[in-house]
C-alpha cells in the first residue's frame, strides 16, 4: 500500500524534488480504505510542508507484537507553540 501511495503522490513529489523512501514489510489487517487515507493524509502533508529536495520515509515494522507506522520527513517542522493546537480540528499553522 504504501508503494501505492507514493505511486499516487509522485507528481507531487517530482514538483519539489522530494525522494520517497520506505522501509520495512509489515503486514495489518483493517479497512483497506481508512488505512490508504490514513498513510495518503500524512504523506501528503509530509511532502507538502517539507523543503526543496526534502525526503519522506514512511517505516512500517513490529515492536512488541503491535505494528509501528512512522511517517517522517525533512520539513521544517511545527513549531513548538503551535504543537498541542493541531489536534484541534481545522488548525493549520501559519505558512509564514
Amino acid at each position: 500500500m504504501v508503494e501505492e501511495i507514493f505511486t499516487d503522490l509522485a507528481p507531487l513529489a517530482e514538483k519539489n524534488n522530494i525522494a520517497l523512501e520506505s522501509t520495512g514489510d509489515a503486514v495489518m489487517t483493517g479497512s483497506d480504505t481508512l488505512i490508504y487515507r490514513l498513510l495518503y493524509n500524512l504523506t501528503e502533508n509530509a511532502i507538502r510542508y517539507n523543503r526543496f529536495d526534502g525526503t519522506v520515509n514512511i517505516t512500517v515494522t513490529h515492536k512488541d507484537n503491535q505494528l509501528v507506522i512512522t511517517v517522517a520527513d525533512t520539513g521544517y517542522g511545527i513549531p513548538e507553540q503551535y504543537r498541542e493546537s493541531i489536534f484541534q480540528p481545522f488548525f493549520r499553522v501559519d505558512k509564514s
